[in-house]
C-alpha cells in the first residue's frame, strides 16, 4: 500500500508537469492561429489556418484529458488524506508515516519509542480492517 499511494503521488506530480506543458504549447499554439505565423529559424513559416485549428483542437483536448486525469488522481489522495485524518493515536501515527513518509515498522517503532512487535500488530490490525469486505 505504501508503495501504491507513493505512486499516486509521483503521478501527480507527473500529470502536473504534462499540465503545465500543454498549457506552454496551447499558448504557443494560439499565437500561430491568430498570427498565422510559426516560429522557425531563421523565419517563421506561414501555417494555413485550418492546420493550426487543427493542432490547437488537438491541444485542447488533450489538455481537457490531462485535466480529468489529475482531478481523479487529486480526489483519490484528498479521499486517502482524509482517511488518514479519521483515524485517530497510535494508529493515525502508524499510517501517517508508513503512507505518507513512507518509513517502515522499525523506523516508527524507533521514532514513536514503541516496541517493533507492537507497532507492526497495530500495522497488520489497520490492515486487516481495511481489507474485510
Amino acid at each position: 500500500m505504501i508503495e501504491a499511494y507513493k505512486d499516486l503521488l509521483l503521478e501527480i506530480d507527473i500529470l502536473t508537469a504534462l499540465h503545465a506543458d500543454l498549457v506552454r504549447q496551447l499558448e504557443q499554439q494560439h499565437r500561430v492561429v491568430w498570427t498565422g505565423m510559426a516560429p522557425s529559424a531563421p523565419m517563421p513559416v506561414h501555417v494555413p489556418l485550418d492546420k493550426s485549428m487543427s493542432q490547437y483542437n488537438n491541444l485542447i483536448e488533450r489538455l481537457t484529458a490531462i485535466e480529468g486525469e489529475l482531478k481523479i488522481k487529486r480526489d483519490l489522495r484528498a479521499e486517502i488524506d482524509n482517511k488518514l485524518e479519521q483515524m485517530d493515536g497510535l494508529n493515525h501515527t502508524i499510517a501517517y508515516k508508513r503512507f505518507v513518509e513512507g518509513k517502515s515498522l522499525k523506523e516508527i517503532a524507533v521514532e514513536t519509542g514503541y516496541a517493533y512487535s507492537t507497532i507492526r500488530k497495530k500495522s497488520m490490525a489497520g490492515t486487516k480492517s481495511e481489507h474485510t469486505y
